[in-house]
């Protein structure tokens, strides 16, 4: 059951792919309404039996919890997410320095400017003896003939020595998109160039000095190695506290899969199916009508943009389904068929958890939850993008992916963490760490092995074991 546990309903294989798609083609639909704002759920309480009534079922019915579910053994390495210095080095060389290879450094044996070279200028814009915004800089990098400036800027500093300042009077364009208010002025800027600049590589992140960055980084607000080192540091911790929640969270839905006793009802799975058939038909749809709009404005179709449009009209669905995931129609339900029951199983347990525990949640909470969702999708209308799964139930189903997450995160906080010293020998390679969460490498737990290596392990429990037994030793009374 190896599913992303951040958000548990994007992780359905074909099926999330599908939702996913309709974010992506209604993605448009972008603009805050205030009916937008009235869908937001109050800050009140949602209990137990609520959310369970946003299913058909009773989930207890075909599932039987493990009896040490709230007392799982997790297994993490220490090391794993420990960012040292030689962590923070590598991201830089492997990462930065991959982009930005390299800095303009003083040139100290030129002293006159050539078309082509690159120099560094401090220069002051002014319009009616007034300057304007954006108009001044100072220790500006600027290549010689690149077009950068407006028409005469970068000739006028042809032939000028270092240290030597111009006064250079020039009009902008009748046309000048960047901003019209200076369209057709006159301007004089006063220039000085500082220095002639050479290229210089940098080959490891020792070399990078503050020059570097400040020419690289300051668009990010960064101006000083010591700022950038410190930017990655921040992200990897980011990073290694995500993957660490990921893994103790992916350890969890394991070992209750595994441990569980669940039967997944064929009408559960065919009722799934045909919702996420109903979704595809309506994305084919929606996807077709973009492409006859699209046909519509366009004054030149080619021959092969009309043959496609025609085979779209004969068959949305499977036309869609070709292009998106180069698969038919029938390949696609059977790929559900497949992939489908191991999603189901597993809300199955954690709506087995959220009666069992009686999970509750705040109204404010998941108001936050569903706005960072939106947000990676660059959505604003919560109407609409609840539209986006009205095929299995919109804002019931969401709430209740919800739910579960809360449910997954109780039994995550009450779990027995044991920290191992070093790193897991079954990681990948690290050769790819980015600032996006890798949630593969997973640690598998093995209880037959604790007793192991028992001289190399911290044990911390974590949140509410400890309530967790004092309870379970008060049912048994």
């Amino acid at each position: 059951m190896r599913k992303k546990v951040v958000m548990i309903f994007l992780a359905a294989a074909l099926g999330a792919a599908t939702l996913l798609s309709g974010c992506g083609n209604r993605a448009s639909e972008t603009s805050a309404t205030s009916e937008g704002s009235s869908l937001q759920e109050k800050d009140r309480e949602f209990k137990t039996r609520e959310i369970l009534s946003w299913i058909d079922y009773d989930p207890s019915d075909y599932v039987t919890l493990p009896d040490d579910y709230m007392k799982i053994n997790v297994k993490l390495y220490q090391d794993d997410y420990k960012v040292t210095d030689e962590k923070v080095n590598e991201y830089i060389e492997k990462n930065i320095l991959l982009y930005y290879p390299s800095y303009h450094a003083e040139d100290k044996e030129k002293t006159e400017v050539k078309k082509g070279d690159t120099v560094n200028i401090d220069y002051v814009g002014k319009v009616d003896g007034k300057e304007f915004e954006g108009g001044s800089a100072e220790g500006t990098n600027l290549e010689i003939g690149s077009g950068s400036f407006i028409d005469g800027f970068e000739d006028g500093l042809i032939g000028k020595k270092v240290g030597e300042k111009v006064s250079l009077k020039l009009k902008f364009p009748e046309k000048y998109e960047n901003n019209p208010k200076l369209a057709g002025k006159d301007v004089v800027f006063d220039v000085t160039v500082n220095y002639i600049t050479k290229e210089k590589k940098i080959k490891s992140a020792d070399k990078i000095n503050d020059a570097y960055v400040k020419e690289n980084m300051s668009s990010m607000g960064m101006t000083t190695k010591d700022g950038l080192i410190e930017y990655v540091r921040s992200n990897l911790e980011s990073q290694a506290d995500s993957q660490r929640s990921s893994e103790i969270s992916q350890q969890i839905l394991d070992y209750l899969d595994k441990n569980s006793e669940v039967k997944v009802p064929d009408e559960l799975v065919k009722d799934r199916v045909d919702k996420s058939m109903k979704e595809i038909e309506d994305v084919a749809k929606e996807h077709l009508e973009q492409q006859e709009a699209a046909a519509a404005e366009s004054s030149a179709q080619t021959e092969e943009s009309k043959k496609d449009l025609e085979e779209a009209k004969k068959d949305p669905v499977e036309h869609y389904l070709k292009e998106s995931y180069n698969m038919t129609t029938e390949e696609y339900k059977k790929q559900m068929e497949k992939d489908l029951p191991d999603m189901i199983k597993q809300d199955l347990i954690l709506q087995t958890i959220i009666k069992d525990q009686k999970v509750t949640f705040q109204g404010s909470e998941y108001n936050t939850w569903i706005q960072n969702i939106m947000s990676q999708y660059y959505m604003t209308d919560l109407q609409a993008f609840y539209d986006n799964f009205k095929a299995y139930g919109g804002k019931d189903y969401l709430m209740m992916q919800y739910a579960e997450s809360q449910a997954l995160q109780k039994v995550s906080e009450s779990a027995n963490i044991k920290e191992m010293l070093g790193e897991n020998p079954d990681n990948p390679s690290e050769e790819d760490a980015n600032f996006d969460v890798d949630e593969e490498g997973n640690v598998v737990v093995d209880k037959d092995a604790e007793e192991a290596g028992a001289e190399d392990e911290i044990v911390v429990e974590e949140g509410e074991n400890a309530d967790a037994d004092a309870q379970a030793e008060e049912e048994k009374k």
